[in-house]
């Protein structure tokens, strides 16, 4: 199972829908998709601090390194509906720099420090969607061997001044149709929130699906790739139009000091 929120969209309100509800081309994708993003190499950096994230052989997500022992994923992929709590942190490994059956390290969860504020729902209210996040305390340290991305923490100005600019994003993550590999959608745009979405959620034309669920939303500054924020679902119109919607990095960068003062690890 691969996780993901989908919404329909109308002027006065949104709701969830199943992403299989939504009409397709013969490949499985929504009618305005690409029928592939490009395929990029797992194990070079700085993908390789992006990895395959398994939660207990039945779920997969991505998530990346943001600290050597942290990585930051989307709070629903570690969600169990069936004993409705959270799957427990032993039965939840991340494969860095993951690519067809191999990958460049590995660690199992330590603790799951999920937002607590976020509470799962099946019809999800986007007003909630800013709140699903989680960050996974790693057993090993393997973003001191690997690296991990910096957090681009953005004011309401420097957001209207990339999508003013048209300066492009990327999004990175498992998606469904390459569970196996990689795959980069590198020429997005950032774009204004529909105002029935929270003004404070990343709006962006990322072909984001199902397994890119907390895969990173990256900018490109002084030659060094940093993450906005992590995909965490899409709207869907009556045209079947699509729009990616990302929580910014601010939404956790706190949790994330906190976790980072209670190890030795970053310090």
């Amino acid at each position: 199972m691969i996780a993901t929120h989908a919404f329909a969209q109308t002027a006065a309100q949104s709701s969830v829908i199943p992403a299989e509800s939504a009409r397709s081309n013969r490949d499985g994708l929504p009618v305005n998709f690409p029928t592939e993003r490009v395929i990029i190499d797992a194990k070079k950096p700085p993908w390789n601090r992006i990895g395959n994230l398994s939660i207990a052989g039945r779920k997969f997500c991505s998530a990346s390194l943001i600290a050597e022992n942290v990585v930051i994923t989307a709070a629903h992929c570690l969600w169990n509906q069936n004993t409705q709590d959270w799957y427990p942190a032993q039965f939840i490994h991340f494969l860095a720099g993951y690519q067809q059956d191999d990958y460049v390290a590995h660690s199992r969860a330590k603790k799951l420090i999920p937002n607590p504020n976020y509470r799962f729902q099946i019809s999800v209210d986007p007003i909630l969607l800013r709140q699903d996040w989680a960050l996974i305390e790693l057993e090993e340290p393997i973003g001191a061997l690997l690296g991990y991305f910096p957090l681009q923490l953005l004011s309401e100005a420097q957001q209207t001044q990339i999508q003013r600019s048209q300066q492009s994003v990327a999004l990175a993550g498992y998606r469904r149709d390459t569970r196996e590999a990689l795959s980069l959608d590198s020429q997005c745009k950032l774009t204004p929130t529909p105002s029935h979405f929270p003004q404070s959620l990343l709006s962006n034309h990322c072909h984001g699906l199902s397994g890119d669920s907390g895969g990173p939303l990256l900018i490109l500054q002084n030659n060094e790739w940093h993450i906005l924020g992590i995909h965490a679902g899409r709207s869907i119109d009556a045209h079947q139009n699509t729009l990616a919607l990302a929580i910014p990095a601010s939404a956790f960068y706190d949790q994330l000091l906190s976790v980072l003062s209670q190890t030795s690890v970053n310090r």
